[in-house]
């Protein structure tokens, strides 16, 4: 009995393995880089909401020296409580408020971490779909031509050609957008450092 387990077991096996390595139709993959495509679109969306947050927030903006010049009275006011009490609390609620907006800021800095990440996950496997659309259009381009095939509709075939390049025409503008709007936030970022500085 467990000799025929085994063996049953080594067939469903071999039958899953090849379910799961046959090939994809262009129709699945013109589906799959749709989604995918979806997919980058959202996460492009994400980066520059996480970027905005990062921004919006207050200390995000403040320069180090700014930082260290707030620390110093909170410290003052800290020793003056062992002498009257009463603006140490003032001291401890301006520390509560800035930690909260550290907080903030530090939270959209990490979630532009994870949408980079899911980004950068989803245009590779938007590009590998695009390449496996492209060889296998051109594999059905060849064997149309060589008369080997005569079942494949050659008007599907340049349909999913077309909906191949509008893809990879979608993908790179999104990105050409997305990099206007980093150069953008950079030169804004630039133009408020110095604004700081001269202003200190």
């Amino acid at each position: 009995m467990e000799g025929t387990d085994a063996v049953m077991q080594g067939q469903s096996s071999l039958s899953s393995a090849l379910v799961v390595s046959a090939p994809k139709t262009l129709q699945d993959l013109a589906v799959d880089g749709q989604k995918q495509l979806d997919t980058v679109v959202e996460a492009a969306h994400d980066i520059l909401l996480s970027l905005n947050r990062a921004l919006c927030s207050p200390s995000f903006w403040v320069a180090p020296s700014l930082q260290a010049g707030s620390n110093g009275p909170a410290d003052s006011s800290a020793d003056g409580a062992n002498e009257g009490g009463s603006v140490a609390t003032t001291a401890g609620g301006e520390s509560g408020v800035t930690k909260e907006k550290a907080s903030d800021g530090g939270e959209g800095l990490t979630a532009l971490d994870a949408t980079r990440f899911r980004y950068r996950n989803a245009t590779a496997a938007l590009r590998a779909t695009v390449t496996a659309i492209l060889k296998q259009t051109q594999a059905a381009r060849a064997e149309i031509d060589g008369a080997t095939v005569e079942n494949i509709d050659n008007d599907e075939v340049e349909y999913l050609e077309q909906r191949a390049n509008d893809l990879r025409e979608e993908v790179i503008r999104k990105n050409q957008i997305l990099k206007l709007h980093m150069d953008q936030l950079r030169t804004l970022i630039a133009d408020i450092f110095m604004w700081q500085t001269s202003g200190l």
